[in-house]
């Protein structure tokens, strides 16, 4: 979940809700591919050379801070939305 230059800008006419799916879709997308790529290095028998193998462990653990970062964020966005909803 690196922030890149290949991220777009959000356009100023965007709500904060589509910007926040729209974030939480990339997110997403990016998830899958990380962790297809993490599941063909664990099924390849070909990586025995423990340098692959702790590259593949890091690997493994940015993506569990990533995923857990995303969740935590998700909840706290609800958990903000509710109180709001609650103060109305």
């Amino acid at each position: 979940m690196s922030l890149d230059s290949s991220m777009s800008i959000a356009e100023p006419s965007m709500g904060l809700a589509e910007r926040a799916s729209q974030a939480f879709a990339r997110m997403s997308v990016d998830a899958d591919v990380r962790r297809g790529a993490v599941t063909d290095g664990i099924n390849s028998a070909a990586v025995t050379n423990p340098a692959q193998l702790y590259e593949m462990q890091m690997a493994i653990a940015n993506y569990t801070l990533d995923i857990s970062l995303a969740s935590t964020l998700a909840r706290k966005a609800v958990s903000t939305v509710e109180t709001l909803v609650k103060a109305q």
